[in-house]
This record gives C-alpha cells, structure tokens and sequence, in this order.
C-alpha cells in the first residue's frame, strides 16, 4: 500500500519511512555511545592526598566509635556488674571516679560528699579520713555485716559515713598499702617514699633502717643544731616585730620546717628562715602542685593512662632539671649525693657526725 485510509483502517507507513527511522534511533544510541565514552575519558580521578585525606577521616570515625564504646561497656561493667554494683551511691559515681576529680579541682569535696552522706547513708558527718579504696572481695563482706552503708563515689573507692567503720576498714594488715598515687612519678622518681609494694618497702626500709633514726640519736646528733634554727626564728620574728612588720605565721612556720628538713638530709639549712624567704621556689611548687596532686589522685583513668604515656608524661610529672618545685628538690638531692659520693672515693671524705646522706 502506497496511502493510508483514515476512516477505521490500518494505516501501513511507506518502507521508506521505516527506514528513516530505524537510521534516526541508531544515530542517537551512536551519540549516546560516544558521549559516555568520552565522560569517562575526562573524568578526574582522586589524587593521593584526597585519598589520604579520606583514609584518615574513615580510620579516625572507626577510632572514635572504638572508644565510645569501650567507655560504654566499661559504664556498664561498673554500673551493674562491678563487686562493688551492690553498694548505694550515684550512677555517675559508679561510672567514672572523674566527678570526684573535679569535685576536688572545684574546691567542693567536703560539702559534696556531705551532702551524698545524707541521701544514700545515714546523714552523720563523715571524717574525709575514712575513705578506702576496696581491693578485695573480704573486706566488703565485713563492711556489709557491720551495716555502715558505705556509699560508692567512684567505681573502686567506699565512703564509709560512720567513724565507727576504721576499725573494720584497718582489720587486715594487707588492705594497708599506699594508693596508686605513689607511684605515678608525680612525687618524683622512684624512691622508698614512693614505693607500693609492701615487700619491696620493707627491704628498702631494712637497707636504710638504722640507730641513727631512734630518738636518742636525734637528740644526740641533731637538738643542738635544731636549737640554733628555733633561736634564729624567733630572733627573726622579734625584728619583725620591733619594725612593726606583718607576719604570716603559717608561712614562717613552713619556712622553719623546709629549713629542718634541709639540715638533717643536706647538713646545711638553705636559708628559709635566715633570709625570711622560699628559697628556689620549693615551697611555692609544692602548694601550686596541690590542686593535680588532688586532681590526678581521685581520678584514677587520667593516672592510669594518661601518667603512663611516656609522650605525655614529659609535660605533666617533676624532672630533675626543673628549676622549682619538687623536681628541683630531687635534683639538688642527686647532684649532693653525687658530690658525696666522689668525696669519699677521692677525698675519704669523713665526719664527725655523719648526716643523713652518710
């Protein structure tokens, strides 16, 4: 058929326009073809720093959801499957020993810890001595049986309200070891002082044990020169006074007492109370480090891992080329220990009353 009806018949297209058709669609799918290809052509791949850059982001995302959920499993050990879980107090308490940490920076422990006597124990005004870390599962059944109510302010330490309760808190001579605070290093390096373990405490005490420690000897050796120091205080204090001069008593007083402390360790005071003064800055390092030693010492996450980083240690803990404070104190001690120990080798260095470096 050459035409096509248009009253109820089929209209049949020329051959000819089937095949203008069937050119017109391939040429499309042509154009299609070939601006795909040349998409992919000029289409920028990522540079290595974008793929750094994106590997750094992913690794970091994975890092933090690791530690959220480390930190929210562990929330969980402590809030209800710790040994101490039994014990009343706080959620957050139990979760974290960091809210009495920062009780502490804040200068509000006493009437916090007041106030948690009163709503989760028996509202008696507790003595801040009577907190004890609980190492072992003996000790809480003993503190269960006496009904003292201990409350938990952190996941490991009891707050035991009633004063009554030393006497159960200092039952076993093994419960009796120092915190993990001593050692941190935050008191210097490794010395008998700092020293945790029992065992390991009593040789380096048996080492250093001696008559020279006994009251007699201290009489004996060191009265007269402590004498001499308690006369040229109060001759001090009398100048003050003529000139009408303040004095801070407390601050003589430490003075006096770093003066002693001088002279029976270095055989020489270093002039506290002679120049009315806190010579190289010892007792200023030791009030300005009291706010992180309470800090580092009632959180215990900081002291655990943060003190135990190597890196980060060099910043937070005293060295003995500090030119204050307690890491100059250790300093000075290990440059006079030194000095005495070359005299003696080269010199036979000798004294008639042997202090306490000899």
């Amino acid at each position: 058929m050459v035409g096509c009806k248009q009253h109820g018949e089929v209209c049949i297209p020329r051959s000819q326009d089937i095949i203008h058709r069937k050119l017109f669609i391939q040429d499309i799918a042509g154009h299609l073809w070939f601006w795909g290809i040349r998409r992919q052509e000029h289409k920028i791949a990522p540079d290595s720093q974008t793929i750094a850059t994106m590997a750094f982001l992913t690794l970091t995302v994975q890092v933090c959801l690791a530690f959220l959920s480390a930190v929210l499993v562990r929330i969980i050990y402590n809030i209800h499957f710790h040994p101490l879980a039994g014990f009343p107090g706080p959620w957050y308490t139990a979760s974290s020993s960091l809210p009495l940490a920062v009780m502490s920076l804040l200068k509000r422990e006493p009437e916090w810890l007041l106030g948690l006597s009163k709503k989760y124990g028996e509202g008696v005004l507790l003595p801040l001595s009577s907190r004890l870390v609980v190492q072992r599962e003996g000790l809480l059944t003993a503190s269960r049986e006496t009904g003292n109510k201990p409350i938990r302010i952190a996941p490991t330490l009891l707050l035991f309200p009633r004063p009554a309760a030393i006497k159960d808190i200092y039952s076993d001579p093994k419960h009796n070891t120092k915190a993990g605070l001593y050692g941190t290093g935050l008191l210097g390096p490794p010395s008998l002082f700092s020293t945790i373990d029992g065992a390991e405490h009593r040789a380096l005490r048996k080492v250093l044990g001696g008559p020279q420690w006994s009251i007699g000897a201290l009489k004996t050796v060191w009265e007269p020169r402590i004498d001499e120091l308690v006369l040229l205080l109060t001759r001090k204090l009398n100048e003050l006074a003529s000139q009408k001069e303040p004095v801070i008593l407390c601050d003589k007083v430490a003075q006096f007492a770093a003066d002693i402390m001088a002279l029976v360790c270095f055989s020489e005071p270093w002039g506290f109370v002679a120049n009315g003064r806190d010579e190289r800055g010892i007792l200023q390092g030791f009030r300005d480090g009291l706010v992180m030693f309470g800090f580092i010492g009632r959180w215990r996450g900081f002291r655990e891992t943060v003190l135990k980083t190597p890196v980060l240690a060099r910043f937070l803990l005293p060295t003995p080329s500090d030119d204050k404070g307690p890491g100059y104190l250790v300093g000075q001690a290990d440059a006079l220990v030194t000095e005495r120990e070359r005299k003696i080798e080269e010199e036979g260095f000798d004294q008639e009353k042997p202090d306490y470096m000899q």
